[in-house]
């Protein structure tokens, strides 16, 4: 159904798949803002060895017998999902059914009984239960209009909006992690706005490939 969903939304259902040298991943959507120190995030993959991954709830649709998540941000344990073959499952049934949010319904009734809940500051948005945010730790603005007055979110707004250097206490840090793939590396640095506000480190992970030009 990729008329309705890109690539980029979809390869999350096969991100065990397409890194097989990780254990484990963390996934954040384009529009989220991480606004405080998240380390304690990645510490709750000790918590992850008897499930698939860790979300948060959207309680809107969510009951006694189903747990709704949002794929806004979520740590994947890759390695369960491959031992179980659930990513094979998962690939199978977004292939021959059609779901009202793709890879996110699919992985979230795949995976159900196998989702550790995390707190709704990892991932505050309109589809979390806004009362128990405690810590504006990571934003999903796209749906929140209250958090577009924050400054850290004008500032990226102002940035992204109009290509034009914000404040000087601003800048962003782009982290592209590559392996053996030369043509794609140069399609995402072509794609990004050159700007001198902008930095962007190419991480090699020990390709065969020759990145040096």
């Amino acid at each position: 159904y990729t008329n309705s969903w890109t690539y980029m939304v979809l390869m999350r259902a096969a991100l065990s798949k397409i890194f097989p040298q990780y254990d484990l991943i963390l996934s954040l959507d384009i529009d989220t803002i991480v606004n405080e120190n998240i380390n304690y995030l990645w510490w709750y993959h000790k918590f992850l060895d008897n499930y698939y991954l860790a979300a948060v709830r959207e309680p809107c649709k969510s009951n006694d017998n189903f747990m709704a998540i949002n794929m806004g941000v979520v740590l994947f344990n890759l390695k369960k999902l491959r031992e179980d073959k659930k990513d094979d499952e998962i690939i199978h049934a977004l292939n021959t059914i059609k779901y009202e949010w793709n890879e996110q319904d699919c992985i979230a009734e795949k995976c159900q009984g196998a989702i550790y809940e995390l707190p709704p500051d990892y991932n505050i948005s309109n589809w979390v239960d806004l009362e128990k945010v405690h810590h504006r730790k990571i934003m999903h603005f796209a749906a929140n209009k209250e958090y577009r007055e924050l400054p850290i979110v004008k500032k990226y707004a102002q940035g992204f909006g109009t290509f034009n250097q914000p404040d000087n206490d601003f800048s962003l840090d782009i982290i592209i992690p590559a392996y053996n793939d030369v043509k794609g590396l140069e399609r995402t640095l072509k794609s990004i706005y050159n700007s001198g506000w902008i930095t962007i480190t190419v991480v090699n992970d020990c390709s065969k490939e020759d990145y040096t030009s």
